[in-house]
């Protein structure tokens, strides 16, 4: 386990994925995979798979082809309906941990998410308890240009620098927490953009300024995958109030 300095709860940031993170998004993405492959001729048992545009390129499906198709599933299975239909709920730890996190002074925390603006707004507004958490200036989505960049670096700086700002308590240890590899890459390009000792630049983090600050990349390992880089690995959510 990684040896970390305590920190104050209220300068320590938790920077947390959405998906597969908190609500537990796989039965509708196996779905919509399922039918994406019967609409273009792939084995349905493929949707289980981590890299769906490959296994269909197995069968000699384009990249586009199965976008395409996919897209053409989401018209009649969107968020909004496989939230009614339950197939998007909240994994059962994450609202007890996140009142346990705030209960114990943890109140920066932040969503930073790949999922598409209207789609994230649409699991917000459904399952409404997390809105308590994370209101709408505590959300920071990858922009449709930017997809294809292999980290949430972006938006994970934007998050620090508009938590930290929002208050007095100066920047702490900062964790990046989720189920996917690049949650934990972006956590890695954290740790290289604000190192141990951070001389601020103007309009980031407080104009010069030195905090004495740590990144930690934290796996949430809800499967088998195995995922390297990760400071610490935590089978549900509930871990993280052991570590932080």
């Amino acid at each position: 386990m990684t040896e970390q300095k305590k920190i104050n709860p209220q300068q320590t940031i938790l920077l947390l994925d959405l998906d597969g993170t908190m609500l537990d998004s796989k039965p509708k993405l196996v779905k919509d995979v399922r039918e994406t492959y019967g609409l273009i001729g792939v084995p349905l048992e493929e949707a289980v798979t981590d890299d769906w545009v490959k296994a269909a390129e197995k069968y000699g499906r384009t990249k586009e082809a199965f976008w395409n198709a996919f897209r053409e599933v989401r018209k009649t299975r969107s968020w909004q309906y496989c939230l009614e239909h339950g197939e998007a709920p909240l994994f059962p730890e994450t609202l007890s941990t996140l009142e346990q996190l705030a209960n114990l002074g943890y109140n920066r925390m932040a969503i930073v998410t790949r999922s598409e603006p209207k789609e994230t707004n649409e699991k917000l507004d459904y399952h409404k308890a997390l809105r308590a958490f994370f209101p709408p200036d505590k959300v920071f989505i990858t922009p449709l240009d930017k997809k294809e960049f292999p980290t949430k670096i972006r938006e994970a700086l934007a998050a620090i620098n508009h938590l930290h700002l929002a208050s007095n308590f100066g920047l702490g240890n900062i964790y990046m927490i989720g189920d996917a590899s690049d949650d934990t890459s972006t956590a890695a390009d954290i740790k290289r953009v604000i190192p141990t000792l951070v001389v601020a630049t103007p309009g980031m983090f407080g104009e010069g300024m030195v905090y004495d600050t740590t990144t930690y990349g934290v796996h949430v390992k809800r499967d088998d995958k195995n995922i390297n880089g990760a400071d610490y690995v935590i089978k549900d959510l509930s871990g993280l109030t052991q570590i932080v």
